[in-house]
C-alpha cells in the first residue's frame, strides 16, 4: 500500500517536471520578435572614397542572423553573419566593381513569420569608380557616369543643350541651366542626365570632348551608353561632330526610344553622314570635338535620360594620346603648373618629391608611367603650402613619368606634368 502511494507520488512528480520542461521548450520556441527594423545610415555607397554603409536592427533576444546583399544588375552576393540580439554591422563593397542597386535582406529561421518583409529589407545605390591604374589594349574606358554630379566629363569637357531658336523653331527644353542637368536617383543607377523636350524642329544635348580642341578616337571601336525615354520620343540621333566637316553634315545613327533603361553600343564605323549631303563628309576620327544626342521633331514631347557613357578601344590598341589626356582636362609641360592664382613647384630629391604651392595644396597625387600604368598614389593631408611625398624605389626605375595633382572628389581640377626620374 505504501509502495503504491510512493509510486503515485513519483508519477505526479514526473508529470510536473514534464509539464515544466514542456513549458520551458514552449517558451524558448516562441518566434523571435523584431524590436527595431533594418535600417542603414545612408542610401548610397561610393567605393572609391573607402566609405562604409552601416546596418542596424534589434530583436527581443539573441539569435543567429544573416544579412544578404544582392546586386540587382550583376547578381553578386555577399553575406554578413552574427549571433546577437542587436545587429550592428557594416559593408564596404570593396570587392564589387559595377555600379548598381544593392538589395539588403535580413533573415533568420527563428524570426516571427508575421514580421513585415519591408521591416527586414532595404536597398541602396552602389557607385564603383573605374580602376584606372592600368589601361590595356581593347579596354573599356569610362567617359562619365555622373555620380559626382559634375558637369565636367572625365576628359575635361562640359555639357550644354541646344535647340532650333536660331532657325525660327519653337522647341522648349528644361532645365536650361547646365547645373540642373544631372539629377540624383533617376539613373541606372544613381545620377543621370535628365532633360525634358517639347520639340518643334530639333533639340538636344551635347558635351565637348575636352576643355578645348579635339581628341583622336581613331583607336576606338565604339561608344557605349545607357538611355531611357518617356512620352512620344520614339527615336533620337547620336551624332559625332568632327572638325573636318564644315557644312554641319556630321555622321550619325538613329536609335529607337525605350521606356526602360537600355545599354547601347554604337560602333563608330556605323555612323554615316546625312543623305542630303552631296559631298564626301566622312568623319575624321582624329578630329572629334563633341558627342551629341538630338531629337528631331515636330511634336516630340517627353524626357530623355542618359547615363554610364564609356569608350571601347579597338582590340590590340591603346589610346593614341598620352594616358593623361583620358583622366585630366589639362596637361602642361612647363616647370610650374598654374591654375588661376595657384602655382605648383615639384622638386625631386633622392628621398622623394617636394610639392610646393603658394596658397593651395591638392588633396592627392597619382603617378603614371608612359604606358598608362598607375605606379603610385599618395594622399596629402597637410594644411601647409608644401608637402614631402616619399617615393619607394621598388615602384620606380629611371625614366619619364606623369604626375597628376588632384583636388577633392567631384572637383574638375586635375593638373598634370611630366618629369624625369633619375
Amino acid at each position: 500500500m505504501i509502495f503504491c502511494k510512493r509510486k503515485y507520488q513519483c508519477s505526479r512528480l514526473n508529470q510536473f517536471f514534464s509539464v515544466l520542461i514542456a513549458m520551458s521548450f514552449s517558451l524558448f520556441a516562441q518566434p523571435v520578435k523584431l524590436l527595431s527594423p533594418l535600417k542603414s545610415n545612408q542610401n548610397f555607397l561610393y567605393t572609391k572614397s573607402s566609405d562604409k554603409i552601416f546596418f542596424e536592427a534589434q530583436f527581443d533576444r539573441k539569435i543567429n542572423w544573416e544579412l544578404v546583399l544582392n546586386g540587382k544588375t550583376t547578381g553578386n552576393l555577399d553575406t554578413l553573419k552574427g549571433y546577437d540580439s542587436v545587429v550592428k554591422t557594416f559593408w564596404s563593397g570593396s570587392n564589387w566593381s559595377t555600379s548598381e542597386t544593392v538589395f539588403a535582406h535580413l533573415h533568420s529561421p527563428d524570426l516571427d513569420s508575421s514580421i513585415s518583409l519591408n521591416s527586414l529589407r532595404l536597398s541602396f545605390n552602389l557607385f564603383c569608380s573605374q580602376k584606372n591604374n592600368i589601361i590595356k589594349p581593347g579596354d573599356i574606358i569610362q567617359f562619365q557616369n555622373f555620380e559626382e554630379g559634375s558637369i565636367f566629363n572625365n576628359l575635361g569637357g562640359s555639357w550644354t543643350c541646344f535647340s532650333d531658336t536660331n532657325t525660327g523653331g519653337k522647341s522648349d527644353i528644361s532645365p536650361l541651366s547646365v547645373n540642373d542637368f544631372i539629377v540624383a536617383g533617376v539613373g541606372n543607377p544613381g545620377h543621370a542626365i535628365q532633360i525634358n523636350f517639347n520639340v518643334d524642329q530639333i533639340a538636344g544635348i551635347e558635351t565637348t570632348l575636352r576643355k578645348s580642341g579635339t581628341i583622336n578616337l581613331s583607336n576606338f571601336e565604339s561608344i557605349i551608353f545607357d538611355y531611357k525615354t518617356t512620352g512620344n520620343i520614339d527615336s533620337f540621333n547620336f551624332v559625332l561632330p568632327t572638325e573636318n566637316i564644315k557644312n554641319l553634315a556630321y555622321s550619325y545613327i538613329t536609335l529607337p526610344g525605350s521606356s526602360t533603361w537600355i545599354k547601347r553600343k554604337v560602333n563608330l564605323e556605323d555612323l554615316n553622314p546625312p543623305n542630303w549631303s552631296s559631298i564626301d563628309n566622312s568623319p575624321d576620327l582624329k578630329q572629334c570635338s563633341k558627342f551629341r544626342w538630338e531629337v528631331i521633331g515636330p511634336g516630340k514631347n517627353g524626357t530623355f535620360l542618359l547615363d554610364n557613357i564609356c569608350l571601347k578601344l579597338k582590340d590590340g590598341l591603346l589610346p593614341d594620346d598620352d594616358i593623361i589626356s583620358l583622366i585630366t582636362s589639362s596637361v602642361r609641360k612647363d616647370l610650374n603648373i598654374k591654375r588661376k592664382h595657384h602655382i605648383f613647384d615639384i622638386i625631386q630629391s633622392n628621398q622623394g618629391l617636394l610639392i610646393k604651392a603658394n596658397n593651395f595644396l591638392p588633396s592627392r597625387i597619382e603617378i603614371f608611367n608612359l604606358n598608362g600604368q598607375r605606379v603610385f598614389q599618395y594622399e596629402i593631408n597637410s594644411p601647409r603650402s608644401s608637402s614631402f611625398v616619399p617615393l619607394n624605389n621598388k615602384h620606380f626605375t629611371s625614366g619619364q613619368y606623369i604626375i597628376l595633382l588632384c583636388d577633392k572628389p567631384g572637383s574638375p581640377f586635375m593638373m598634370a606634368r611630366k618629369f624625369i626620374l633619375q
